[in-house]
């Protein structure tokens, strides 16, 4: 089941001058769009993504980690890369390893629209990490990646800033024990949560 969040339509002041009165539950109607959607489901993952209406998806603890790369492309990563509308997209606490995160980089790499990623809660290392970052290398669209209590460390995933427009990068609760100073170079970095990793300051 899906339960999701529906926008509705408005009548602007000047269509009250426009002829007859309006339907306005016809209307109304009409443009209930599904923009927020929570999966529950991962045979509906596909599904979710073709409805060219929905800016949110939040499928959260599914258990995608335990599928196959073959079947991730399946229920996940194909249809993600032909979705033209997704702006925000969670697939937080779901098992997800490096593998998986590689696989979404591919995915996201020339999304028109996907601006937010949570990927907290998982079970990604600094190496899938920066195989993501490799993977979506030039996509300017991505503006913040939560990797919030992964696997990161002790090395720092500075191949994420191959996407250059990414300004906000969430680390806290990983396993990083050193900022390099190549970070400083970051000139799109707005906004870095290292909390709860083992930098010595």
């Amino acid at each position: 089941k899906m339960q999701r969040r529906q926008r509705k339509g408005s009548l602007k002041p000047r269509d009250s001058l426009k002829g007859p009165a309006p339907n306005l539950d016809e209307e109304n109607a009409k443009e209930e769009l599904e923009v927020d959607v929570l999966c529950s489901k991962i045979e509906n993952l596909n599904s979710v993504l073709e409805q060219p209406h929905v800016e949110t998806l939040r499928a959260e603890g599914l258990m995608l980690g335990d599928l196959t790369v073959r079947k991730f492309l399946d229920f996940m990563c194909t249809k993600l890369s032909e979705n033209k509308t997704l702006t925000e997209l969670s697939l937080a606490s779901n098992s997800l390893k490096p593998l998986h995160a590689e696989q979404i980089g591919k995915a996201i790499k020339l999304h028109p629209t996907l601006k937010r990623i949570s990927l907290r809660d998982n079970d990604i290392t600094t190496a899938g990490a920066n195989a993501m970052g490799k993977a979506a290398e030039g996509n300017f669209i991505v503006k913040q990646i939560d990797f919030d209590d992964n696997n990161l460390g002790p090395l720092f995933p500075m191949d994420l800033f191959l996407l250059p427009s990414l300004a906000k990068l969430e680390l806290y609760g990983n396993q990083l024990t050193e900022v390099p100073q190549k970070l400083m170079e970051i000139s799109q970095l707005e906004d870095l949560d290292l909390r709860k990793n083992k930098i010595e300051i």
